[in-house]
């Protein structure tokens, strides 16, 4: 998951609280959250999230979409074995 950082808010320490068990936030610390700047975060996004994790895909959703997630994994074994 992307964020921005909040800097302290109770959302804050609840995300960094499930951050330190999961480690699967991205916390975007230099962002500013405007629609026009959506281009830099998903570039953003993607450089960080393959020089951090090993993985064979990266799926980039937006946070008002509903995914199906397990209809995803079934294309995706279908496709790619």
């Amino acid at each position: 998951m992307v964020i921005n950082a909040n800097r302290g808010d109770s959302l804050d320490r609840n995300i960094n609280e499930e951050n330190r068990s999961t480690k699967d936030f991205l916390i975007l610390e230099v962002h500013e959250e405007a629609q026009e700047e959506l281009p830099k975060k998903a570039k953003f996004f993607l450089s960080t999230t393959v020089q951090k994790w090993d993985a064979d895909i990266f799926v980039k959703v937006d946070d008002n979409i509903d995914l199906d997630l397990e209809a995803l994994i079934g294309l995706l074994e279908r496709r790619h074995g």
